[in-house]
C-alpha cells in the first residue's frame, strides 16, 4: 500500500481571511515540504445544529458564565473534527481547543500552541488554566520576545520547547500601501494637524466582566500624558464599531477622564485602507497595551 502523505493541521478560532496567521504558517511549512490544512474551529463546531443552538443560548447567560459555557461547547464540539490519521503535527492558535486535541491525539502527534494572546497577571505570571493547557503542548510559539522571556522566567519548568515567530504581515502589499499613503490625509480628516500622534490599532474585548486588551489602562495613562503634553493625540483604531457595546464603553471611559477629542476612536478598516495607512504614517509611536485581567 502506498504511504499516505502526512500534513499539518492548523486550528484557529478566527476567520483566516481576516486573521492571516494560519495562512502565513501554511506558506512557511510548505518550505519544509509539509502541506497544511486549516480548520476554522467555531465554523466547524457551529455547523452542528445542536451545538449551534446551544452556543446561541449562551448569549443570554450572565458573565462570565456565557463565555465559559461557549468555551466548553467549543472543546466538546471540536473532538469530532480532530483525528491523528495522517497528521504530521497539530498547531492550535491560543489555548482554546488544546485540551480536545490532546485527548484525540494523545501522544501520537506533536501538539503546538501558536500563542497570539497571552494573559499576564499583575504579578507577572500566567493564570492557572493557561498553565495547565500549555503544559499539554510539545511546544509553544510566542509572537513577542519579551513575553516569551517573561513566561520562561516566571515558569521555568512549564514549557517543553518555545520559539519566537513574529505576527507577520504581507510585506509586498503593506510596503506599497504605506509608500502610497500621505500623512496629511488622516491629519486633515481628524483635524489633528500639528499634533503628536500615538496610535493603537487592534481589537478590544471583555474577559468576563473586565476589559481584556488593556485599553482601559491605556486611556487612564493617556490622561496623565495629556496633562503634561496637551499637544498629544491618542488614536484607538479598530477597537470597536460605532453602535456596539464596546464602542459605547470606550467612549464612556474617554469621557470619564475628560479626553473627548484628545483620545479618538476610529472604526475598524480593511488592513490596507488608505486612511489606516495614513494614520500609520502620521504616528510618532504605536501603542501595545497589555490587558489587566
Amino acid at each position: 500500500m502506498k504511504n499516505e502523505e502526512k500534513y499539518a493541521l492548523y486550528v484557529t478560532t478566527f476567520p483566516p481571511e481576516k486573521y492571516k496567521r494560519p495562512i502565513f504558517a501554511t506558506r512557511a511549512l510548505l518550505t519544509l515540504s509539509l502541506k497544511t490544512k486549516i480548520l476554522e474551529g467555531w465554523y466547524a463546531v457551529s455547523a452542528n445544529n445542536v451545538m449551534s443552538d446551544l452556543i446561541k443560548i449562551t448569549n443570554y447567560f450572565p458573565k462570565p458564565l456565557d463565555w465559559l459555557t461557549k468555551d466548553l461547547l467549543y472543546e466538546t464540539g471540536l473532538l469530532k473534527f480532530i483525528s491523528e490519521h495522517k497528521l504530521a503535527c497539530c498547531i492550535n492558535m491560543n489555548v482554546l481547543g488544546v485540551l480536545s486535541e490532546k485527548i484525540r491525539l494523545r501522544q501520537k502527534v506533536p501538539l503546538i500552541i501558536d500563542c497570539q494572546d497571552v494573559t499576564i497577571q499583575d504579578d507577572g505570571t500566567i493564570p492557572i488554566y493557561d498553565r495547565l493547557v500549555m503544559r499539554q503542548a510539545d511546544g509553544v510559539i510566542f509572537t513577542s520576545k519579551a513575553i516569551k522571556n517573561l513566561v520562561e522566567k516566571q515558569h521555568p519548568k512549564l514549557l517543553k520547547k518555545t520559539a519566537y515567530v513574529p505576527f507577520g504581515i504581507e510585506l509586498t502589499r503593506f510596503d506599497q500601501a504605506y509608500k502610497d499613503a500621505r500623512a496629511e490625509y488622516s491629519l486633515n480628516h481628524y483635524s489633528i494637524q500639528e499634533k503628536i500622534i500615538l496610535t493603537y490599532s487592534g481589537a478590544a474585548y471583555f474577559w468576563g466582566n473586565r476589559e481584556g486588551q488593556g485599553l482601559q489602562l491605556l486611556i487612564r495613562a493617556a490622561s496623565i500624558v495629556l496633562n503634561e503634553k496637551p499637544e498629544v493625540r491618542v488614536i484607538l483604531q479598530g477597537a470597536a464599531a460605532p453602535g456596539t457595546f464596546m464602542w459605547s464603553w470606550l467612549q464612556n471611559e474617554i469621557n470619564k477622564y475628560g479626553l473627548g477629542g484628545k483620545v479618538i476612536l476610529v472604526p475598524p478598516m480593511p488592513p490596507y485602507h488608505p486612511l489606516r495607512m495614513s494614520l500609520f504614517k502620521a504616528s510618532a509611536a504605536f501603542l501595545l497595551p497589555i490587558g489587566d485581567i
